[in-house]
């Protein structure tokens, strides 16, 4: 794969959707590319809703990879994005399924997959959002997000941690080991052995997650079958989170 093109960006509505506008331009000769902003002003996550970020205290970047054949490509940038932080400041992360890093219990980091069709190309764009350096959150968000700034009591440099997610990522997509992602992803996921409430769809359903399989996908037994889900939204209601 070819060496990912990195870009800062002053201000910028959503990095998701600024690479969407990338992939519209000119479709024949669009390259591998990250871009990143600590100001972002109208970031999305999982079924639209808004990602909250605070001008100068939070990472938002984006990646569009061309033609990536795998359907586990958000645990690759999962990976690549919890083993930096914990390398850079030694703290304890653990994955929520399918796509969320989090700190005590509070969440951290939040990624985002998107697939673009375009003529004979396919376009994957990860987004990721990471709560760096905010001091506090608005009162609905309090008790469930956390900060690098408000475990440590210190600043983080932002553009360090975007280099260092970007390389690790690289890293991992040259070697490319299925494998070994879905052995650190399943080390580090929270969910597998829990009691959970999975919503798809607008139906609920209760179960315990037994395991992650090799597509990614989330293994649950709700008692009279086990069934394997792609994508929904979780909603774990064990003690402690």
């Amino acid at each position: 794969m070819n060496k990912i093109v990195s870009k800062y960006l002053n201000e910028v509505q959503s990095t998701n959707q600024y690479l969407k506008d990338y992939i519209s331009l000119d479709r024949d000769n669009i390259q591998n590319i990250a871009i990143y902003t600590d100001n972002q002003l109208n970031g999305y996550g999982k079924q639209g809703r808004a990602w909250h970020t605070e001008k100068g205290h939070n990472l938002s970047m984006s990646v569009l990879l061309k033609n990536i054949n795998s359907d586990l490509i958000s645990i690759f940038a999962l990976n690549a994005t919890l083993n930096t932080i914990s390398e850079l400041t030694g703290l304890q992360l653990f994955a929520k399924w399918p796509n969320d890093i989090l700190l005590d219990n509070k969440k951290l980091c939040g990624i985002l997959c998107e697939n673009i069709y375009n003529g004979d190309y396919k376009y994957t764009i990860i987004g990721i959002g990471v709560n760096v350096n905010n001091s506090d959150f608005p009162s609905d968000l309090a008790h469930k997000a956390t900060s690098l700034y408000y475990k440590t009591g210190r600043a983080w440099d932002i553009d360090k941690l975007f280099e260092c997610i970007l390389s690790t990522f690289e890293v991992a997509l040259a070697n490319f080991d299925v494998i070994n992602a879905l052995q650190q992803y399943r080390k580090s996921c929270l969910n597998i052995g829990k009691n959970i409430e999975i919503i798809v769809n607008k139906e609920s359903m209760q179960g315990k997650v037994l395991a992650i399989d090799d597509k990614g996908h989330l293994l649950v037994d709700h008692g009279d079958r086990i069934k394997a889900y792609a994508g929904g939204e979780v909603s774990l209601f064990y003690e402690g989170l």
